[in-house]
């Protein structure tokens, strides 16, 4: 903690033993006494406590001295004067309102301003004059005594202590000053004012600067040999104690090493202030002197300030960047401009570097080949291990060339591992463009290009920073030479290349207007694209980030970029996210594929995952997380479980998807309205616009808020139109479609949980590729399962519509559904549009899931179901059943149903094996209302179930139209 004082002071000359006086108290005149007031004298001693001592010389005091003395409670003083003057004791004289019985007395009178309580407040003079005679000491300070009653006789004890600094080369300097470590705490000693020749002769008027330091700067100059007294506040230890002086531009320093006292009235002695001492700017005004700063700048050190003192116009001044720097850089709310820049201020940073302002006159045109791990920026370039703060930049960086190692290219700071970057904004433009070939994780982005470092859990990294400027890049080399870039807004991508277990940052409280285009126009394998609006890859944690720029990603329609990851807000997060929303749109012009796992970093979903708001969100390091065959396989392989939250992040983006595959490529797209892929636990998260979809891949993977999660979800509503076109018209040939959507999830993983998650708006799945018929899945909630799942308190209310020459299962709340499902319902309509048909691959239909193997619990549908298949199953909660035996208790049918083998709760079991549906429990019916009717017909037992099969109900407590059915 920085403690301040604010001084008013004096420095006075070398001192001498003053002539001690006395005088009798008849000898001075006595004022009359106010009515109401009566005559005192007080006593207090005046040893060495008394005025001002340094190097054992005394000052004592004077006959005629004014002291004031505030009498009781009051807050103005009355003037006493010395009377006499004894030995070791001052008698001073006045007038006290009657009854009044404690005193503080305070020397001078002149002096005093004010009390409140037992603190009084004084000013020092800004000079005092040394008489002739030498009675009176400019070095005689303020001094307080207390009064516990007339007849106490305390000590006079001053306020202030003494330094002392002498100067052999005083030419150029300009201000000097003081500043030490106290208790280990950073004391500034406030203003110094004025300083006293040793001649006795007039003193010498000094301007004080304030601020953070003690300053004096004489009128004249400082004088060589000539000491000057700096007075500061005792302390009762101090630690490196130091004086610095100031020429036009630089700065020296001194300090007095180890622990000491300042105590009252006493002084320390510093001598030379600039006795081997080194040079250093301090204070920078014109280009010149930057120049010169920077070329130097490596050998300052940690103690060192630098701050610009006015805008720096670098025109026609050439600069090599600083090394390397360690101190503290201020830009001081002032603006470089015509900077013709080769690279960044300072090459690496383990200092502060804050306030520094780039205009958009400046400019980095980079020509040349980039070597390995190359950082381009304005302010830091590359390894950042200490602080940027506060800085801005509106300069313009362009980047042309053909060959490219790593590249970190941002427009504040290139890399930063270890350090923070905290409160930047850049309104500049990047455009970079490589013809030829790039080295794997590259960066770029408007504020840092490549941040963080293994093993920073819960450490911010970039911290309210902003980009508003727009950023291109332009890769057209040949095909498959372009290797993994993370691009965004604010930050490019945390280091690692492969997995990362560990926590590499935090990205807080940044957002990105500017837009951000990245073309590839070739295509290939290895690619790995990751781009999002505030980042690329983060391999740690994001929060409190939003995103408002349109994000565009452009390429080869014949040549497929592998494995990307693209979002609103984050292409790829792996810890984690929270309050983070998107409201830019996303374009998709190119075609994707899969690619090799572990490639990507933080893992490898070996597919293509678009979202909203995060392309993938989790670890996805335990490897291929997606398997398959062309035809039929797992599509699934189990992942890690993970402890990772998404929460209450949004999209609020109208977004309409056109990624394109082609037949050489991987198959798999995950599409989510917040996220693509996720390992992670989504929990309050919300889609409130419009998504369409189109695009011809074999899987589409796709949710309102999620195409694929694995963890739970909780709380969650989507409330846009959700529209999958499959645009058949355009698919690969030879490759059979099989999608998997949903208003909330597309695909979920067994074991998971979904709570209080609602969709309120269409959901939709057109024009699938016919031949040879694979299996869909469509639902309200959610498209289909891996396994085993619990859902509770869910709803959907949005039409759940399909109309494609394919198979379907199709559901107001699931397309498919295995576990438990709890208080869950839908009111949607349910619409097969479709007529094809098949043996072994007919479509099933149901008001709550197409396909079920579960337990129902206090679940309803009151939506409409309807098929046009000339086959298959159609039913008012369920279409098809599966190879289980189940219970449904206390749940409501109460929707028209039409349709092949439609019953009002369920079409058929699927298989001619005999398994047993319990509808109702004691206490807790199962409900089919006068309104769900079949194929127009009133419900009745005989028509509760479409084709039965060798399956058969036990209708334990089932209650049709009001009526039971025993």
């Amino acid at each position: 903690m920085k403690k301040y004082f604010a001084f008013a002071a004096i420095a006075c000359a070398a001192l001498v033993s003053c002539q001690k006086e006395t005088a009798k108290v008849d000898e001075i005149p006595s004022a009359p006494v106010r009515e109401g007031y009566v005559e005192l004298t007080l006593s207090a001693t005046c040893d060495a406590q008394t005025k001002a001592v340094l190097d054992g010389n005394t000052v004592v005091w004077a006959v005629g001295d004014e002291v004031a003395v505030y009498a009781g409670d009051a807050t103005a003083p009355e003037k006493f004067t010395v009377s006499a003057v004894d030995f070791d004791a001052v008698k001073f004289t006045g007038s006290v309102p009657a009854g009044a019985s404690s005193f503080i007395a305070v020397y001078p009178f002149k002096q005093a301003r004010g009390r409140e309580g037992n603190v009084v407040d004084m000013i020092l003079p800004d000079w005092q004059a040394i008489p002739a005679g030498g009675n009176v000491c400019p070095g005689a300070l303020s001094s307080v005594a207390y009064f516990a009653d007339a007849s106490s006789k305390p000590q006079f004890k001053n306020t202030f202590s003494l330094v002392e600094i002498s100067f052999s080369q005083p030419e150029g300097i300009t201000t000097a000053g003081a500043y030490c470590d106290c208790s280990d705490d950073e004391y500034y000693l406030g203003e110094m004012k004025v300083t006293v020749s040793t001649s006795g002769a007039d003193p010498e008027i000094v301007t004080g600067l304030g601020g953070f330091d003690s300053t004096i700067a004489p009128e004249g100059g400082f004088t060589a040999g000539k000491s000057y007294y700096i007075v500061v506040p005792p302390t009762p230890e101090v630690k490196n104690f130091g004086i610095y002086a100031n020429t036009d531009s630089k700065i020296a320093r001194r300090e007095k090493s180890g622990t000491f006292a300042l105590a009252r009235n006493k002084g320390i002695s510093l001598g030379d202030a600039l006795k081997d001492v080194e040079w250093k700017y301090s204070w920078i005004i014109n280009g010149e002197q930057l120049r010169d700063f920077l070329a130097e700048a490596s050998t300052y050190t940690a103690d060192d300030d630098v701050t610009l003192g006015a805008d720096i116009d670098m025109s026609g001044i050439t600069v090599v960047p600083a090394a390397s720097w360690a101190g503290r850089f201020s830009g001081n709310g002032y603006t470089i401009k015509n900077w013709a820049a080769p690279n960044a201020l300072f090459a690496t940073n383990s200092g502060v570097v804050e306030k520094v302002a780039i205009d958009n006159t400046c400019s980095i045109n980079w020509t040349e080949s980039v070597p390995d791990q190359t950082g381009i920026a304005f302010v830091v370039s590359k390894a950042n291990t200490g602080t940027i703060r506060d800085c801005q930049v509106a300069g313009k960086i362009k980047v042309s060339t053909a060959e490219a190692g790593r590249i970190y290219c941002a427009g504040v700071v290139g890399e930063s591992t270890t350090g923070l970057v905290e409160g930047c904004k850049f309104t500049g433009s990047i455009d970079v463009t490589l013809s030829g070939t790039s080295a794997s994780c590259s960066a770029i982005a408007g504020v840092a290009g490549r941040v963080g470092n293994k093993a920073m859990t819960d450490v911010s990294i970039v911290k309210n920073c902003t980009n508003e400027g727009a950023i291109t890049f332009l890769f057209s080399g040949p095909s498959g030479n372009m290797k993994k870039f993370g691009v965004g807004g604010v930050v490019g991508q945390t280091p690692s290349v492969e997995n990362a277990p560990e926590d590499h940052g935090t990205i807080e409280g940044c957002v990105n207007k500017g837009n951000i285009s990245w073309e590839y126009t070739n295509g290939g394998s290895g690619s790995y694209p990751a781009l999002g609006g505030v980042a690329g890859i983060i391999e740690g944690k994001i929060k409190d980030c939003d995103n408002y720029g349109a994000i565009e990603y452009k390429g080869s329609k014949s040549k497929a970029a592998t494995d990307p990851s693209i979002g609103g807000v984050a292409g790829y997060v792996t810890k984690g996210a929270s309050g983070c929303h998107n409201y830019g749109t996303i374009t998709l012009n190119a075609a994707f594929a899969g690619g090799t796992a572990m490639a990507q970093s933080g893992g490898n979903t070996s597919c293509a995952a678009f979202g909203g708001v995060f392309g993938c969100a989790g670890d996805f390091a335990t490897g291929e997380l997606i398997s398959g065959t062309k035809d039929k396989g797992t599509l699934f392989a189990p992942p890690v479980p993970t402890e990772v939250l998404v929460e209450n992040c949004s999209n609020e983006a109208a977004l309409s998807l056109t990624p394109v595959m082609i037949s050489s490529g991987g198959p798999k797209f995950l599409i989510g309205g917040v996220v693509g892929a996720s390992t992670a636990n989504i929990k309050d998260c919300d889609n409130t616009k419009d998504i369409s979809i189109v695009s011809q891949p074999r899987w589409i993977v796709a949710g309102g808020i999620a195409g694929l999660c694995t963890g739970n979800m909780t709380s969650c509503t989507n409330s846009g139109v959700f529209a999958v076109d499959a645009d058949k018209d355009n698919h690969p040939s030879g490759v059979v479609q099989q999608h998997y959507i949903g208003g909330l999830v597309g695909y979920i993983w067994k074991g998971a949980v979904i709570d209080d998650c609602h969709n309120a708006e269409a959901v939709s799945l057109v024009n699938i590729f016919t031949t040879p018929g694979t299996l869909s899945y469509l639902g309200g909630l959610i498209g289909s399962y891996s396994g085993g799942i619990t859902m509770s308190n869910c709803s959907n209310s949005g039409s759940v519509t399909y109309d494609a020459q394919n198979p379907i299962c199709l559901g107001g709340v699931a397309g498919a559904f295995n576990g438990v499902m709890t208080g869950t319902s839908n009111s949607g309509a349910v619409d097969n549009k479709s007529s094809y048909t098949a043996s072994g691959k007919e479509a099933e239909v149901g008001g709550l899931v197409g396909y079920a193997n579960a337990e129902f619990n206090g679940c309803s549908n009151s939506g409409s179901v309807s098929s046009a298949s000339p086959d298959g199953a159609t039913g008012g909660f369920v279409g098809g059943f599966g190879e289980a035996n189940k219970t449904w208790s206390d749940c409501t049918s109460d929707a028209p149903v039409s349709g092949p083998n439609a019953g009002s709760i369920f079409g058929w079991f699927r298989k001619d094996t005999e398994y047993t549906i319990t509808l109702g429990a004691d206490g807790a019916p199962f409900t089919v209302s006068a309104n769900a009717t079949v194929n127009g017909a009133a419900p009745t037992a005989a028509n509760i179930v479409g084709n039965i099969k060798s399956g058969k109900t036990d209708n334990v407590n089932l209650v049709i139209a009001g009526t039971k059915v025993e």
